[in-house]
């Protein structure tokens, strides 16, 4: 973030106070150094692209977490629905298990899109930071 940007934050808000972010330990914190509008802290970290590419990285990390959780539920799903799909044949069947494989499937293609779209965002996002720490 350039000076000029900082400077244009304090000025909207008339206030020279400071403040730091940090990262520690991978997680982002921002540590007040005087009593400073809360408002005028959210406003210079949201115009700050190193910090909102840490906070986007740590929230695809999670994301892509919960959709590697939903593929394992399913992938267990689906082993239960071939063991019960010999119960589902025959003249009465109505397919049942097949329809549901089906959906879980789709939900796992699904899930994957979306692992494969956030590492790939994730990618370029580390790149901007070694970019910008050079």
């Amino acid at each position: 973030m350039s000076l000029q940007s900082h400077q244009d934050v304090q000025q909207q808000y008339g206030q020279a106070d400071q403040f730091t972010a940090m990262s520690l330990n991978d997680s982002s914190m921002v540590r007040v150094t005087r009593s400073v509008s809360f408002s005028w802290i959210a406003d210079l970290l949201s115009i700050d692209a190193t910090f909102r590419a840490v906070q986007d990285i740590a929230l695809n990390e999670k994301a892509i977490s919960s959709a590697e959780s939903s593929i394992k539920t399913y992938e267990e799903e689906l082993l239960k629905l071939e063991q019960i799909k010999p119960l589902d044949s025959g003249l009465l069947s109505n397919g049942a298990t097949q329809q549901r494989a089906a959906f879980l499937l789709k939900k796992m293609r699904d899930a994957e899109t979306k692992i494969e779209k956030l590492e790939e965002i994730n990618t370029k996002l580390k790149k901007s930071l070694k970019v910008q720490k050079k």
